[in-house]
């Protein structure tokens, strides 16, 4: 049994120690008492080499008082004291009475305690005490008692639950070994026992003294609305601030302060503080936020309490202070306007009910797109025109008009998300802003805002230069110049009545007005705002289904056509007879798909300048967008054969050699004509130019040419000016 006793206890060190090398919190310093005082009781069962002669019943009955050393908590100085009783008799005949071997022991010795805590409450230990004993017979001689002295050693492993930081109950085996010095030493040897203790330890729970420490004032606080529409700004923007204070007379160290918000938080939110706080000293602190994205299930408005923890040491102790702040939070669509840029958070193209719109429409135009147009001003009406099919419409916030609320910065705004302003199919003019940028950035084109006073409306890069406005409208002030960029504004509140051209129209005007007092309108890029106020990244879910029935394409080029209208006839004013400028007008009707238009402006042109190479390549251009390609090559063919004498080549640069042989080429092409197509191609590649590495010339493999998509050979059918 002694053997199995010992292999229980290294098995216990085994298992304690690793346990303990885990922890890298020191339990012990930090829950540590300056001392304790407990009681223990133990029943006592014998081990050899007790003599088989004998049975008893013992018990012992001892209190301790246990000191920590300051140089390692894990030991504890044991001082002890005990009562033990046996109460036993011979087996078999005797003439002696029962009690005869009835004795009881005092006890007092010092050792050593090994301490571990495995958690605040859980701990495990081994002690080691030695000590000396009196042992009193009172029964072995009638006329009196018989004492002897002994000396014993004893061993404990145990196991304790601290329900708090001043009790600990433990379980206790222990393993004794007696040596009596004199004659009655029936009793010397081991024995076992098996009980438990209850230790009473001084001092104050660490955690408690936390909570009761109150060295830091918090005053001065405010604190701001929180909008879940701006959540991702918080965490570099503070929504709100105190003042704190040290009241103690001494320096207060490891200063760390956080905001937490249970439930909206995954983590507390560290604050930027001095890691001292010197006696009477007063800092200010702004509290910041990462909330996560339960913010956004927000229903109405509601009122929370957050917690600012603030952790410090007061002489090396440690201390935690909770103080509670107030804030008022918002749902997803609520918004205040002292700030423009705020906007740019609801741009979002992470909504699926918005990339399903914009595939659609891009899908849809796709066949009548116009290859000698801005793609992003095509794109921009092909959207104005969907919405305007969708039966989107401009309708006034009857509890918040952006042009009310705009008036006063701390006025509450509700802005829709684009998903819930697509399905609703209606909004105010800065849902229908958000929504509109938001098809534009989805589709890549770099969008901004405008706002004037009570209003705000769209803006979109055309991606050209401000020198190549005439691309586009005769009428520069149709646009806005942004460093090195042509910028359309639309107002898009108009979807629902006007034309693409009036609600470009109208915004420009907006816009002008304000030239006498720019300060009164502002113009923000989107991508840059977002910086600030990052988009949302969820959208809404919507009831209304993805599956778009409309077709925007007609409604597309008829808008399409109605905007080259007018920029015909505003650039039509100025015209006179010069053959270059019909032949502009020709070009500029031939971007918006007016071809019967352009090819009656290039006709003119030609009549008035014979032979007129530009207007002649450009009927050919158009032929061929009419897929005429026997028209287009008549006319290639005519430009090529005027210009040609005695087999040089006059009026004709390299490139427009070049590029004419390889129109020419297409055209075959596409009549079926390989070997006059291959003919075409071997005297263009023939001609060596310095540009000729930035557009591939078409490739002919076999009896034909690889490259037949118009959009792949647009380079080489560019209109001539």
């Amino acid at each position: 049994m002694v053997k199995r006793f010992v292999s229980g206890l290294c098995l216990l060190i085994v298992i304690i120690f690793p346990l303990k090398a885990q922890e890298s919190l020191s339990l012990e310093d930090y829950y540590a008492f300056p001392l304790s005082i407990g009681v223990d009781a133990q029943s006592v069962l014998a081990m050899a080499p007790f003599e088989t002669d004998y049975r008893f019943l013992a018990y012992h009955i001892e209190s301790n008082l246990k000191i920590p050393l300051f140089f390692n908590r894990h030991i504890r100085a044991l001082i002890m004291g005990g009562f033990q009783q046996y109460l036993g008799s011979l087996i078999g005949e005797s003439h002696f009475p029962e009690q005869h071997y009835d004795f009881f022991q005092l006890y007092t010795g010092v050792g050593l305690e090994a301490a571990w805590l495995i958690s605040k409450n859980w701990e495990a230990g081994i002690t080691a005490f030695g000590g000396i004993g009196v042992a009193t017979f009172p029964y072995i001689i009638e006329e009196h008692a018989v004492s002897s002295y002994n000396f014993m050693g004893e061993t404990e492993i145990y196991f304790a639950y601290n329900p708090s930081y001043n009790i600990s109950l433990r379980l206790s085996p222990s393993l004794r070994y007696q040596q009596t010095w004199g004659g009655l030493n029936n009793f010397d040897g081991f024995t076992l026992g098996i009980g438990g203790a209850l230790d009473f330890r001084m001092g104050e729970d660490p955690e408690l003294v936390q909570r009761m420490i109150r060295s830091i004032a918090f005053s001065d606080i405010t604190a701001k609305e929180v909008f879940p529409a701006i959540q991702a700004s918080y965490r570099e923007n503070p929504f709100a601030s105190l003042t704190m204070e040290n009241q103690e007379d001494f320096l207060l160290t490891d200063l760390k302060i956080y905001f937490n918000q249970p439930g909206l938080m995954d983590n507390p939110t560290p604050c930027l503080v001095p890691g001292t706080l010197a006696p009477g000293q007063k800092i200010g602190l702004e509290i910041k936020a990462n909330f996560n994205q339960n913010v956004f299930n927000t229903q109405g408005t509601r009122a929370l309490t957050g917690e600012i923890i603030a952790e410090y040491k007061v002489k090396g102790r440690s201390a935690i202070q909770k103080f509670p702040l107030v804030y008022t939070l918002h749902d997803v669509t609520a918004i205040q306007w002292d700030d423009d840029r705020k906007i740019a958070a609801f741009i979002n193209t992470n909504s699926p009910l918005v990339n399903d719109f914009v595939n659609m429409v891009e899908k849809e135009i796709r066949p009548v797109l116009n290859p000698y147009l801005n793609d992003a001003l095509q794109k921009a009406i092909a959207f104005y025109s969907a919405l305007k099919q969708e039966g989107c419409f401009y309708q006034s916030d009857p509890v918040s008009p952006f042009s009310a609320v705009k008036k006063d910065i701390y006025a509450i705004d509700r802005v829709y998300l684009p998903d819930q302003t697509l399905s609703r199919a209606s909004g105010d003019c800065d849902d229908l802003t958000a929504l509109f940028c938001s098809l534009l950035e989805s589709a890549g084109i770099e969008t901004g805002f405008i706002t004037t006073p009570g209003h705000i409306f769209p803006m979109f890069n055309t991606g050209l230069q401000p020198r190549e406005s005439q691309k586009l409208f005769p009428d520069r002030s149709r646009f806005i110049f942004i460093e090195d960029s042509l910028w359309v504004p639309l107002e898009i509140t108009k979807v629902e009545n006007a034309d693409f051209e009036s609600a470009w129209a109208e915004a420009s005007r907006q816009f002008h007005q304000f030239d006498a007092s720019p300060s009164n309108r502002k113009l923000f890029l989107t991508r840059q705002a977002q910086k600030h106020f990052q988009p949302l990244g969820r959208a809404i879910d919507s009831e209304k289904s993805q599956d778009f029935s409309i077709k925007p394409a007609t409604e597309y080029y008829r808008e399409l056509r109605a905007l080259g209208k007018k920029a015909a006839a505003l650039y039509g004013q100025n015209l006179n007879t010069s053959a270059a400028e019909w032949n502009s007008q020709g070009i500029l009707q031939a971007r918006y798909s007016l071809w019967e238009e352009a090819e009656e402006s290039f006709q003119k042109a030609a009549q008035l300048k014979s032979p007129y190479k530009a207007a002649l390549v450009n009927l050919g251009n158009l032929a061929f967008i009419k897929k005429n390609y026997s028209k287009a090559a008549f006319y290639f063919q005519g430009v090529l054969e005027k210009t040609e004498s005695n087999g040089v080549t006059e009026n004709l640069t390299e490139g427009e050699q070049q590029n004419l042989l390889i129109k020419l080429a297409l055209c075959q092409q596409e009549l079926r004509l390989f070997q006059d197509a291959q003919a075409f191609m071997t005297r263009a590649k023939s001609i060596k130019l310095r540009s000729q590495d930035d557009i591939p010339l078409p490739e002919i493999s076999g009896n034909q040419l690889k490259s037949t998509d118009l959009s792949q050979n647009l380079p080489f059918l560019d209109m001539w000016e």
